[in-house]
């Protein structure tokens, strides 16, 4: 196999920075200094097409790229590799986060070409997404790669693309004959066909990237809104308001026409599904289904029924199961034996303002397997795996169950708290809270707020709530329904916290009122600020409130009382988070004003000011028992602090926008932020094994130099050498190659020649430095052709050669302009031996003088 040059370059600068930190960076194992991600979890899917694959999997969009998920439960390695672990072997002990049994296999995305629409097929292993730069790409899903690119010539951009996939009958036939799924014959992916639709054309392709037929245009509209191929017969239907069914106009002619156009609906039809027989079932947002006959040469309307609701998707189970999606939040169940539909609701939202968007159809349409499950989505980008399961009361019926469900999309992360030792909950601007076991990876809605959720903190086993919509809401561990609902505020609740003494919150609003409640009541109220309050928080011993606003200041409240105690001043911006510490009587302000102001609370003064953060400072507490201060800010990044000299001991970079949310445990070993950006990050400390994999490596390092010292005095070269190159010592190996003896110096060339291509290239480095300085360019110059000698030329492409040049050519005129002046001086010696003789015949040679020769000369 060759050799990847570059791969090993980068190696070598991976651990060479690594090296410097080490030396540059004194670890003091009582400070919080290093911290790793433990879980991260990041949008998959943001509404759209979901196309189920095999093995439990899935394809989703997720705004300009397309997600492969796996919902097995067995544990997934991560394909992706991070920066850190480049050119390391994969971890595979570790599985990534789960959503419950979820896992994230891998991102398709092209930079710079955002994809509009995507379609897979699992029996090719084949995903063809459309971008907007109206180019189609065909990716391998296995080693998830771009194996083609088209070019579509499509006008505007491709809203649809469909694939022609699985044939139910002879999917049935292979069940008959093995007893298990199989694919649709298609197994080679060049056999695969497909169309995109883009405005009102309609364009069909085969794999090899030709398109078919010429485009077919569907006058009078504007844009077609339901595109889906019939499994039977290789037939397209598009659809607006009108039906138009495409296909062959001979077989095997290549050529598809619009052959038939279906009216009856008055509205964008939404679903077709094609049941046992000749029987296709239509449904549109007009709150029609509208039964077809497809048996004859031309299909016919057979009969129309009402639908009480808006039909925004369906989707078909075992041929003789409708399920229907309404406007409402409902699913209904129609019966197309009896063209009966159920008076009971198969499935509800569980809060009437999630609209259930699209029933995406089962891997295997058609067949009563247990892979016959469906998902469903709604404008929350949740997903919810549906599976059909028989009524225990009621003989022959049946009904639909989730069996699970994911977060495609956390939105904008507003605020988090830990709640207990295992959750974290987490308020995303919507009006559902979202708990995440950390265990488990499984995610429970808490449903009770009618608007945006802005505030959260926890106490033990229950958890308080502020939201726009003007209410608290406590909540109680292991219950999913509102423990408790207050109201009393008249305007958003931007804020509130838990007395750590006693079940009491405080609670602040954009009404600029500072409130204290029970579980039952109102206790107190003030008015705290004259403009917006950001923040409240409570200090340990219960006694003290402290009030963030956007009038630049901070104020102390008595905890009982509600009166003021004090006023912080010194902000030149908002302030934007207040929080107490829990080991001294100090307090910590973050501020739009990039900076974080440590205050003393008996005196109400600022003792430190701490500076770093490029942007606004959003939120800022105490931890590691009040030595360290860290923090969030509007660049994206999380810094800690040491208190003791201000300085800023570690900046964590995980998002590109607004880190809004920050909780931690007290020492600092667990650390939860959110990004507006929608990512939800775990931080879990390691300075204690960054500690101890420093003793380690300076324990190896003294090791290895004692090693090196012992092979120097023995005489052993080769091993000097490689030990010098390892240990990143050049000054020893300058010294390695200056004491091998003359008579050694023949065994130079062979061990140049052995070493491994990283310390080939670890010693060009040293190369280039050497080559800067005349004392040491001989033995530059002389490892330098031993490398070059030794060294295949196609591994030489990756070598940083050309930096050595302008050294060497100066090198070369000094050389050569040295040997000039020795050629004189030789020339001049020989003239003067010709000379001496001249003299010697023409006078003697005991009457020649020095002063005579020079004159002659």
């Amino acid at each position: 196999m060759d050799y990847d040059g570059l791969q090993i370059f980068q190696k070598h600068l991976q651990r060479k920075s690594e090296a410097e930190e080490f030396d540059s960076k004194v670890i003091n194992p009582k400070l919080k200094q290093f911290y790793e991600v433990e879980t991260k979890i990041e949008p998959f899917y943001t509404g759209g097409k979901v196309v189920p694959l095999p093995g439990s999997r899935f394809v989703c969009q997720c705004g300009p790229a397309v997600k492969l998920v796996s919902t097995a439960e067995t544990p997934i390695v991560k394909l992706e590799i991070d920066a850190e672990t480049q050119g390391e072997e994969p971890d595979t002990t570790t599985p990534p986060f789960k959503h419950g049994s979820f896992g994230i296999l891998g991102t398709l995305q092209c930079e710079m070409d955002e994809i509009i629409s995507f379609d897979a097929c699992s029996s090719s292993n084949t995903l063809i997404t459309s971008h907007k730069s109206q180019l189609l790409r065909l990716w391998n899903l296995h080693s998830q790669e771009v194996t083609r690119t088209v070019k579509s010539f499509h006008t505007v951009p491709i809203r649809y693309t469909e694939i022609y996939k699985v044939n139910v009958s002879d999917v049935k036939q292979e069940l008959c004959v093995t007893g298990q799924p199989m694919f649709h014959p298609f197994t080679n992916a060049d056999e695969l066909t497909w169309a995109t639709v883009a405005g009102n054309s309609v364009k069909v392709w085969n794999t090899g990237g030709s398109q078919v037929s010429k485009v077919i245009r569907i006058d009078g509209i504007a844009a077609i809104g339901f595109v889906k191929w019939e499994t039977k017969k290789q037939r397209l239907f598009v659809a607006e308001r009108s039906i138009h069914c495409i296909e062959e106009q001979g077989v095997g002619s290549g050529q598809y026409i619009i052959s038939q156009t279906l009216t009856g609906h008055y509205s964008q039809v939404t679903g077709l599904e094609w049941g046992d027989g000749d029987i296709m079932v239509s449904s549109g947002r007009d709150k029609t289904i509208i039964i077809w006959n497809t048996g004859l040469s031309q299909i016919e309307k057979l009969k129309s029924l009402a639908f009480p609701g808006v039909i925004e998707s369906t989707v078909l189970h075992n041929k003789t199961n409708l399920y229907i999606a309404s406007l409402a939040g409902v699913i209904r169940h129609m019966d197309l034996e009896s063209l009966t539909l159920s008076s009971e609701e198969s499935l509800v939202s569980k809060d009437g303002d999630e609209t259930i968007l699209t029933l995406h159809p089962p891997l295997y349409q058609g067949l009563d397997t247990e892979a016959n499950n469906f998902f469903v989505s709604n404008h929350l980008c949740t997903l919810y795996q549906v599976v059909r399961s028989k009524m225990k009361k009621k003989v022959g019926k049946f009904k639909l169950n989730i069996s699970n469900q994911f977060v495609g999309s956390l939105d904008e992360v507003l605020d988090v708290t830990l709640w207990g030792n295992t959750h974290v909950a987490v308020a995303n601007n919507t009006n559902v809270i979202k708990v995440y076991d950390l265990n488990s990876g499984s995610c429970q809605f808490l449903r009770g707020h009618k608007d945006i959720v802005l505030s959260v903190s926890s106490q033990q086993d229950y958890l308080v709530s502020g939201s726009k919509d003007n209410t608290i809401i406590f909540w109680k561990s292991g219950q999913n329904d509102p423990h408790k609902i207050l109201e009393g505020h008249l305007a958003s609740v931007t804020a509130v916290c838990f007395n750590p003494t006693k079940l009491q919150i405080y609670s602040v609003s954009e009404d600029n009122f500072l409130k204290t409640w029970s579980m039952e009541r109102c206790l107190k109220s003030t008015a705290a600020h004259e403009n917006e309050i950001h923040a409240v928080h409570c200090s340990p011993n219960g006694t003290l409130v402290a009030t963030a606003s956007r009038d630049k200041t901070c104020k102390i409240w008595d905890a009982e009382s509600l009166k003021l105690r004090g006023v912080l001043k010194g902000h030149k911006k908002s302030v934007w988070d207040v929080h107490f510490s829990s080991w001294d009587q100090l307090t910590v302000t973050s501020s739009a004003d990039t900076t974080l102001k440590i205050w003393n609370v008996a005196t109400y003064e600022c003792i430190k000011t701490l500076q770093g953060h490029q942007s606004s400072v959003l939120k800022g507490k105490f931890i590691n028992l009040g030595l360290q201060i860290i923090s969030t800010g509007s660049d994206g990044t999380i810094r800690t602090w040491d208190l003791r000299n201000s300085q800023c001991l570690t900046v964590l970079e995980n998002s590109d926008d607004k880190v809004w949310a920050l909780d931690s445990t007290p020492d600092g070993s667990f650390v939860v932020t959110g990004s507006a950006d929608s990512i939800l990050t775990i931080w879990r400390d390691i300075t204690e094994q960054k500690v101890k994999d420093s003793l380690s490596k300076r324990k190896i390092l003294f090791e290895t130099e004692q090693k090196l010292q012992n092979v120097i005095e023995s005489g052993k070269w080769a091993s000097a050498i490689q030990l010098a190159i390892q240990l990143d010592r050049p000054f020893a190996l300058l010294r390695v190659i200056r004491d091998i003896p003359k008579e050694e110096s023949d065994v130079l060339p062979e061990i140049i020649g052995k070493l491994p291509m990283d310390d080939k290239i670890s010693l060009l480095h040293y190369i280039e430095k050497w080559n800067t300085n005349t004392r040491t360019s001989t033995e530059a110059q002389t490892l330098l052709y031993m490398i070059l000698k030794s060294t295949p030329p196609k591994n030489l492409n990756h070598m940083k050669i050309s930096s050595l040049l302008p050294y060497t050519e100066k090198h070369f005129k000094r050389l050569l302009k040295l040997q000039q002046e020795v050629c004189i001086v030789k020339f001049l010696s020989q003239e003067k031996r010709f000379i001496e003789k001249e003299s010697e015949e023409i006078i003697g040679p005991d009457m020649v003088k020095p002063e005579t020769i020079i004159e002659i000369s």
